[in-house]
Order: structure tokens, then sequence, then C-alpha cells
């Protein structure tokens, strides 16, 4: 079955990952945010009716036509873009907030603490080897070993990183950084000006 089949079967989109719904507070409400491998763009939803201007990312036409349509009824600030993650290369930045939930591609974390903006957010949530001992899905080349993903981070501000059994049942390794804001500029001293 093509992605663009499994997503025209889906619900709906649900709530957003639990990663996102824990950093609630602390997450920006304004700004920039890319949703990498958005899917029916349970997250990219989420973003934009916090006020951020989103673009989703996605191969499958089936779900970000589907997506546009559900930010389109309540007139969100939500682009969408079909790129195929593999091949293709990311929109420029910079964002304010970078989302990948479900989607591993370890070659890719490079070029996303680029993207961001001074500040800027990388969220990763992403299920590990050891779901299997629970779960024969997702099948093992979808599955981060949790030691690798402190990784993702070279070059951000770790905020948060650790793997665990959620209460959804799945063993989900958690990333979410911050790219070092731009220190304030400070003040010249007046010392030497005639």
């Amino acid at each position: 079955m093509s992605w663009d089949e499994r997503w025209a079967a889906a619900p709906p989109p649900g709530p957003p990952a639990p990663l996102l719904l824990s950093l609630d507070a602390v997450l920006p409400r304004r700004g920039w945010a890319l949703d990498l491998a958005c899917g029916r763009g349970r997250q990219a939803l989420w973003l934009a009716r916090r006020g951020l201007s989103v673009t989703a990312v996605d191969a499958s036409a089936t779900a970000l036509a589907l997506l546009a349509a559900d930010a389109a009824r309540e007139s969100l600030d939500l682009h969408t873009v079909q790129v195929d993650l593999e091949t293709g290369s990311l929109p420029p930045g910079p964002w304010d907030l970078v989302c990948c939930v479900d989607y591993l591609q370890p070659a890719l974390f490079p070029a996303l603490a680029q993207v961001l903006a001074p500040g800027g957010w990388l969220l990763f949530s992403q299920a590990t080897v050891h779901n299997l001992a629970r779960h024969a899905h997702p099948s093992r080349r979808f599955l981060v070993d949790p030691q690798d993903v402190a990784a993702f981070a070279i070059g951000l501000e770790t905020v948060r990183c650790d793997a665990d059994w959620r209460p959804d049942g799945r063993h989900e390794a958690w990333l979410a950084a911050r790219r070092p804001p731009v220190p304030a500029l400070r003040p010249a001293s007046g010392r030497g000006i005639a």
C-alpha cells in the first residue's frame, strides 16, 4: 500500500505527539515552524492553532491535500510542500521551530541545526529499538537506538533528551534542543567618543 493510499484511509488527525504537549508552556506561539514528514498534520495543525506560520512537508500529495483542506476550514496560516526528504532539500529557514515526529533520517539532522533561527527549537520523537519488546511495528528499520539521539543535537543546546515507555505504550526517544540565541550587544561605554 502506498503512502497516498494509507493517508486517504486514515482518520482525521488527533492530538499532537506527547513530546509537544509536554513542552506546551515553553514552545513559541508566534514565528515560523517546519513540520517534517507531517503526514495528516497533527503536529502542523497544533502548531498553527498556537499562532505559528507553519510549513508542512511530506512526500504524499494525498496527505498534504487533506491537511491543506483541514487548515483552510480553520483559516490557519499553514502551507504545504511536497518533498521526498530522502532525495529533496529542506525548505530554507530560518525556522523558529522544526518538528520531526515518527520520521527517522539521521543524515538530515546537521541540516536541521543550520536552518534553525537563533533560539529556535528542534523537536524529535521516534520509537526506539526497545519498542520491539512489546510491539511488532514499526519494524527495526524505522526505529532509533536511544544512545544515538543525543548526537542529533550537535551544535544545539539540549533541553531534553531521554527515552522511556510513554503513557501511550510506546518506547520513544524524545529530543528537544535549541539553537543558541544571538548574544545581546553590549552598549558602548562612551569612552573615546568626542
